[in-house]
Formats: structure tokens, C-alpha cells, sequence
């Protein structure tokens, strides 16, 4: 299968996600854990703002929350201590609302795109209204890329990246991502080579079994 049965629980969890990208030094946004009131009151008063607060669970920028100060950060934690649920505090890193979504398929990056958030929304995600246009990935961010798919054990992905001053970063990892966005902005028939990559590997897996009996 080209996502291993663990990797769904991984992928579907912001904080896994991140543990399993920090164990194999996947470049990410300093992120913290609040596991109560009281250490994420600690952490806020720590750290510089604007900042970014989001559920373990979520997608398409759903659950992602922008914090531009400790007031705003310390409302919106009353709210989530109310809701009883855990949440991450993230860097926020400025890029003018852009970031990078590269569909990573075996151990290549097939489609690359630079998303654009519409005006007042930090967030880029083509479902949250953010636009999209095809770009071209130097070798280091391809690598990242790739690399985050097998930190997680997934053959097929989007891995969403921000450009920052140290380089790209690794913001989130996306098991079943939308294709069309990214197909009508690369024009790259993603869905097609993802089919054709699950095709080969259907031949390889059906000779291996074949072989063994």
C-alpha cells in the first residue's frame, strides 16, 4: 500500500505530525504543545507575535487560528480551555500570505504550486479562496519535501512549505489532498500520474506474490 496503516493516525494528527518531522530533522516552525492553561499562559508571555494556534485535528485551514498579540492569544485561549481541547502554538512566519504545496508521489515531486491567500486571510489554501500559480522547486526544497513524505511513510501527499528567511519550512502534510487547484495551476494531470504510480505498483506487488508461491 503506498501509506502504511500507521501513517493514517500520523497524518491526521497536527502534534504526530510534527513529532515525527522533528525526529527526522524535517526544517518546521518552532511549535509548542499546550497541555494546560497554565503552560500555555507560560508559553504566550515567552514568545515574540504575531503567532499561529492550531487543533491537532483539521483541514484545508480549518482549526488554524492568527494571533497577532497576547491579548488576542490569551482570548482565544479562554475559548479553547472552554472547548477542552489540546492545541498547538506555532511561529508565525511571514510571507505576504504565500506558501508552497508540492504533491509528492514515490520519491518525486510530480506538481508544484505557489499559493497566494486572498486579501485579509493568512491562509493560502485554494478551499479558503486562495489562488494558485505553478512554480518550479529548487533541489533543497524538493528534498524536504520528499524527505517529510518518508517521515511519515507516505508515497503520496501534498507537503505545504513556507519560504522563510532559513530556508523552507515544513507547516503541514496532507494524505488526501484537493487536485484541482493544483492541476488547473500547473496544468499537470496530477490524478493521472498518481493512478499510473499505483498501477506499477500493483504490477511489482501482483510478480512479487506470483514469484513466492
Amino acid at each position: 500500500m503506498p501509506i502504511r496503516p500507521e501513517t493514517f493516525t500520523l497524518g491526521h494528527d497536527k502534534l504526530l505530525t510534527h513529532l515525527a518531522l522533528q525526529h527526522f530533522s524535517i526544517p518546521m516552525p518552532a511549535t509548542y504543545l499546550a497541555s494546560s492553561a497554565r503552560a500555555a499562559k507560560k508559553i504566550l508571555n515567552e514568545i515574540n507575535y504575531p503567532i499561529v494556534l492550531k487543533f491537532p485535528h483539521g483541514t484545508g485551514g480549518k482549526g488554524v487560528m492568527f494571533a497577532e498579540s497576547f491579548a488576542a492569544a490569551s482570548s482565544m485561549l479562554d475559548a479553547l480551555m472552554a472547548l477542552n481541547q489540546p492545541f498547538l502554538i506555532q511561529e508565525y512566519i511571514e510571507t505576504g500570505g504565500v506558501d508552497i504545496r508540492a504533491i509528492v508521489v514515490g520519491d518525486r515531486v510530480i506538481a508544484s504550486m505557489r499559493r497566494k491567500a486572498v486579501k485579509g486571510e493568512f491562509r493560502a489554501n485554494i478551499h479558503a479562496g486562495g489562488t494558485g500559480e505553478a512554480c518550479i522547486l529548487d533541489e533543497k526544497t524538493k528534498r524536504i519535501a520528499i524527505d517529510t513524505s518518508l517521515s511519515i511513510g507516505a508515497d503520496i501527499c501534498a507537503v505545504d512549505m513556507l519560504e522563510s528567511p532559513k530556508g523552507p519550512v515544513v507547516i503541514e502534510v496532507n494524505l488526501s489532498p484537493g487536485l484541482q487547484g493544483i492541476t488547473r495551476a500547473t496544468s499537470i494531470n496530477v490524478a493521472d500520474k498518481i493512478a499510473k504510480y499505483l498501477s506499477e505498483k500493483s504490477e511489482i506487488f501482483s510478480a512479487t506474490c506470483f514469484a513466492n508461491t
